[in-house]
């Protein structure tokens, strides 16, 4: 009487197992062609590219704000492991390195850069942003190119009930370039 009982629950698997195989059949094996492209914009926002060049081992950032309303951006350079990448002496004093990744677009007497630094206008770019680019000591490296990842990031003003601006970081913007 048990066996039966398995069988019976047995046979029932085997029936709904290939009852689903044609339909997820046709689901893996449907494609659709398509030709062009549209381009596709999520949110309100934009930030082009970061202009950036490099010479003589000095990376110069800029970005500008295209979108539709100002915002708060930050920078992060990203570069192999043995290649140093610090804050230029030149650079803006605008730029402030919080932490060990991100330069933060903000004002001098800002005490707390993250949340509340300078604000990019609409149709506006960031005052240069320099970073030096030290020379590799690891000697899989040395002589070898290599890339400095610039990402950008940006997130919308935001205000306090008493008009004060502040940032939310967990709402931002990316944009990535390498060279």
């Amino acid at each position: 009487m048990k066996y039966k009982k398995y069988l019976l629950v047995a046979a029932a698997a085997v029936l709904v197992a290939t009852a689903s195989i044609k339909p997820a059949m046709a689901y893996f094996t449907d494609y659709q062609v398509a030709t062009g492209y549209r381009t596709i914009k999520l949110g309100d926002s934009e930030l082009t590219p970061p202009e950036d060049s490099v010479s003589d081992m000095v990376k110069t950032v800029s970005i500008t704000n295209t979108g539709d309303y100002d915002v708060f951006v930050r920078v992060k350079a990203i570069a192999p492991e043995g290649v140093g990448v610090k804050l230029n002496k030149d650079s803006s004093s605008n730029w402030v390195l919080v932490g060990d990744y991100y330069y933060y677009l903000s004002s001098k007497d800002s005490n707390d850069v993250e949340n509340d630094g300078l604000v990019l206008p609409v149709g506006k770019s960031t005052e240069p942003l320099k970073l030096d680019i030290v020379e590799p000591t690891d000697k899989n490296l040395k002589g070898h190119n290599f890339n400095v990842v610039i990402v950008q990031e940006a997130t919308k003003v935001l205000y306090h009930q008493n008009g004060q601006t502040f940032a939310d970081w967990k709402l931002k913007i990316n944009g990535e370039v390498a060279d």
